[in-house]
C-alpha cells in the first residue's frame, strides 16, 4: 500500500476578532494491493514438501484437491488493485455574539472513489476455464454535512450554567457507479487494461459483470440540546435531548426522541470533608439515557424493492422476470438503547492514587431482523421488522497510581478491567416470531458441511454461543462419532441434533500501562488480555483432514489422530478452545543526551517493539480475532497473522 496525503488550512478572524472564518481541505490518495481471501486458507494448507514451480518454470498446481492452491501462484497470478480517492472541505464559522453566547456553524463535504481492477490470469486456479477474467468497477460515495449551534455560558454566584441548542443536517450518497467484466483473454499482457480484449462474455456471471451494489441515499434531520449545570463545584448536572429523523425508516417511524440525563456529587469539596486526609477527591455520579442507533444496514430496509425472480415466456420467448425482493414496513423505526450507570471516582495520597469504579445497565431494544411472514398478504415471504432485545450489564474499574517517586527515580502505573454479561432477552413477540430452537448462524462452510450452522442467537444466552456437533469419541474403526438427540454415538448426525455450547464473549478484559524512567533512562510497556472467552478453531478443523495427509500439510494436532477418521475435520466442539490471553502489546525503552554544546537541547534515541510475546493456550495462529458483530469468536482460514515489529529512531530538541 502506499498513500499520498495533503492538506491546507485556512483561519481569519474579523470584526474585532468577534467572527473567525475556517477553511480545511484535505485529500488522500490510497493505492492498494489486495490479497486474495483464498490465500489465508491454502498458505496453511498447501503442503510444504511440494514444489512451487514446474521444470518449465510455469506454476506447479494440483487441480485435482478441491479448493487446494498454490499461495505463491495465487500472489503472482490473481491480482486485485484498489485505488481509493478521498477528498475532504470543511468551511467554520464561529461569532461571539456578546459576552457568554456564540454561534457556531460548519459545512462539510466529502467525495470518496473507489476504484477496483481485478485480474485473474490465464494460469489461475480461482477461476479455471475463464482463460482470463478482468474486472473494473468504479464507485462514488458522497456525503454532506451541515451543522450550526447556539452556545450560552454563564456564572451567577456559585453556579455556572452552559447551553447548547443545535440543529444538524447529513445527506449520504452511496454507491453511485458501474461494473463491468469480460473474460477468455487472448494474452495476459493487458491485464484489466482493455475489457474490449475478452472473448466470452458469457463465461462471466450478471454479479460479475453488473455488479451487487445498488445506489443508495440516506438522510439524517436532529435538532438537540444540552444544559450542563454546576453548583459551589460539588453538584452537577447535565441533560441533553435530541430529535433524530432519519430516512432509512418507515414513513410512520422516521423520527426518534432520545433524552439523557447525569448528575454528579463532588463529595470531597463538601465542608465536612475538610479535616479528614483520605481522600484529595471523590465523586459520586449517576446518569441515564436512551439513544437510537439507524446505521449498520440498507437504508432502503423498510422500502418496498424489485428484483430478479427467475425466467417467464412471453410470445414463446423467454424473458426475465422482476418481482417483489423486499417488503415495504411503513411502521419501521429506530434502535433504541437505554443505559444506567453508577460510578465513583476516587484519589488518595494527594492524587498519587486515582481510580474509577463504574457499573452499568444497558438494554437494547427494537432490533431490526429479517421475520419469515404469510404470503398473502404480504407480497415476500420475510418482513424486516423491530422486535429483538438484548442486555449488555457490567462494571468498569480502572487505577492509576505512581507507585514510587524518589530521587530520579519514578513509576508511572494504569491497570483497568471489565466485565460485561450479554444475554438476548427476546426475539419475538405477538406478531413476529423466530423458531423455538434459535436463530442459526455462522454458516461458514467447509467440506461436507456447507449450511451448517456454527452458532446460535437464542432466548437466554449471549451473542456467539456455540451450535456443533458434540463429539462422542471414535468407534472401533477410529472414526469420530456424535451424539445425535437421542444420546446415541453415531458418525452422521444433523442439524436438530447439535447442541448450545459455551461462548465467545469473555469474562474479563484487562489492559496495564507502565511508565519508569530513571535520570535519562526511560521505559515504558503496555500489556492487555482477554479471559473466560472461548474460540471455535475452524481453521484447525479444516486442517485436520488426516486422509487427505499425502497432499495436504496438517497440523501436529493430526498427528495423533487415526488415518481411517473419514469425520475428523467435522466442526464440532472438540474444536472449541480457550481464547484468553496475555500480550504486551509494545514497550519502549529510551535514552536521552544533553547535546546543548552542539546548540540541540537534547537527543532521545529509542527502540520500540510491538506484538513482543503472547501467553495463550490457544492452538490457532492468533487468539485476538474478531468479536464484534453477532459473530464473534471464529477463526476460519481469514486473516493474516500480527506481525511483530522493531523501530528504531532519534528525537531531537532544538
Amino acid at each position: 500500500m502506499d498513500r499520498l496525503t495533503a492538506r491546507i488550512s485556512i483561519e481569519q478572524q474579523a470584526i474585532d476578532d468577534r467572527v473567525t472564518l475556517g477553511f480545511n481541505l484535505a485529500t488522500t490518495e490510497t493505492n492498494q494491493h489486495f490479497i486474495r481471501e483464498e490465500l489465508f486458507a491454502n498458505m496453511l494448507k498447501y503442503l510444504p514438501t511440494i514444489g512451487i514451480y514446474n521444470p518449465d518454470g510455469t506454476y506447479y498446481q494440483n487441480t485435482q484437491n478441491s479448493n487446494y492452491h498454490n499461495p505463491v501462484a495465487i500472489l503472482d497470478n490473481d491480482i486485485d488493485d484498489r485505488k481509493i480517492n478521498n477528498t475532504l472541505a470543511n468551511a467554520t464559522l464561529k461569532v461571539n455574539i456578546f459576552r457568554g453566547l456564540t454561534y457556531d456553524a460548519s459545512a462539510s463535504y466529502q467525495n470518496t472513489d473507489i476504484k477496483r481492477n481485478v485480474y485473474n490470469k490465464q494460469a489461475s486456479t480461482l477461476k479455471i476455464g475463464s482463460n482470463g477474467f478482468a474486472m473494473r468497477s468504479e464507485y462514488a460515495n458522497r456525503k454532506k454535512l451541515f451543522e450550526n449551534y447556539l452556545t450560552y455560558e454563564g456564572t451567577l454566584g456559585q453556579s455556572q450554567v452552559k447551553v447548547l441548542a443545535g440543529y444538524s443536517w447529513q445527506e449520504d450518497k452511496l454507491n453511485d457507479g458501474f461494473q463491468a467484466a469480460n473474460a477468455n483473454f487472448v494474452s495476459d499482457d493487458q491485464l484489466y487494461n482493455n475489457l474490449s480484449l475478452g472473448s466470452s462474455p458469457d463465461k462471466v456471471t450478471n454479479a460479475e459483470r453488473f455488479g451487487t451494489a445498488t445506489i443508495q441515499t440516506l438522510r439524517l434531520i436532529s435538532v438537540y440540546s444540552r444544559l450542563n449545570y454546576q453548583f459551589a463545584n460539588r453538584y452537577l448536572l447535565q441533560a441533553t435531548i435530541r430529535r433524530d429523523g432519519s430516512s432509512a425508516f418507515g414513513i410512520n417511524n422516521r423520527w426518534g426522541t432520545f433524552p439523557a440525563v447525569s448528575v454528579g456529587w463532588r463529595i470531597s469539596n463538601e465542608s465536612f470533608m475538610k479535616d479528614q486526609k483520605v481522600f484529595s477527591d471523590l465523586k459520586l455520579r449517576a446518569g441515564y439515557g436512551i439513544s437510537g442507533n439507524s446505521l449498520g444496514f440498507d437504508p432502503m430496509i423498510a422500502k418496498m424493492k424489485y428484483g430478479l425472480t427467475g425466467v417467464t415466456y412471453i410470445n414463446g420467448e423467454q424473458v426475465q422476470s422482476i418481482g417483489v425482493t423486499q417488503n415495504e414496513n411503513p411502521d419501521l423505526k429506530w434502535e433504541s438503547t437505554a443505559m444506567t450507570n453508577i460510578g465513583i471516582d476516587f484519589a488518595f495520597l494527594k492524587d498519587r492514587i486515582r481510580g474509577t469504579i463504574e457499573v452499568y445497565d444497558k438494554q437494547t431494544n427494537d432490533l431490526i431482523w429479517y421475520y419469515p411472514v404469510k404470503v398473502p398478504p404480504y407480497l415476500y415471504p420475510y418482513l424486516w421488522a423491530n422486535v429483538g432485545e438484548i442486555s449488555n450489564r457490567g462494571i468498569e474499574f480502572q487505577i492509576d497510581a505512581i507507585p514510587v517517586h524518589k530521587g530520579e527515580f519514578q513509576w508511572n502505573t494504569s491497570f483497568n478491567i471489565s466485565s460485561n454479561k450479554n444475554e438476548v432477552k427476546s426475539l419475538s413477540n405477538d406478531q413476529f416470531e423466530t423458531p423455538e430452537t434459535g436463530i442459526w448462524t455462522a454458516a461458514i462452510g467447509g467440506k461436507g458441511q456447507s449450511g451448517n450452522p456454527t452458532q446460535i442467537i437464542k432466548e437466554g444466552y449471549p451473542l456467539g454461543t456455540f451450535f456443533l456437533r458434540q463429539w462422542a469419541g471414535r468407534d472401533a474403526s477410529g472414526v469420530s462419532l456424535f451424539y445425535d438427540a437421542n444420546g446415541d454415538a453415531v458418525r452422521e448426525v444433523v442439524v436438530a441434533d447439535f447442541v448450545v455450547g459455551e461462548s465467545a464473549q469473555p469474562r474479563l478484559l484487562f489492559g496495564w500501562s507502565n511508565s519508569l524512567s530513571y535520570k535519562k533512562f526511560d521505559l515504558s510497556c503496555f500489556f492487555r488480555g482477554v479471559t473466560g472467552n472461548k474460540i471455535l478453531n475452524g481453521t484447525l478443523a479444516a486442517l485436520n483432514d488426516v486422509n487427505y495427509a499425502a497432499s495436504n500439510n496438517i497440523p501436529r494436532f493430526s498427528l495423533n489422530e487415526p488415518v481411517g477418521d473419514i469425520n475428523s475435520f467435522y466442526y464440532s466442539d472438540r474444536f472449541v478452545e480457550s481464547g484468553s490471553y496475555l500480550r504486551l502489546d509494545n514497550a519502549t525503552f529510551g535514552y536521552t543526551i544533553d547535546l546543548s554544546s552542539i546548540k540541540i537541547k537534547s537527543a532521545r534515541i529509542y527502540v520500540t517493539g510491538n506484538n513482543l510475546f503472547v501467553i495463550t493456550k490457544y492452538m490457532g495462529v492468533d487468539p485476538e480475532i474478531n468479536m464484534g458483530g453477532i459473530e464473534p469468536g471464529i477463526d476460519n482460514n481469514n486473516f493474516y497473522p500480527k506481525t511483530r515489529s522493531f523501530m528504531l529512531g532519534v528525537n531531537l530538541n532544538f
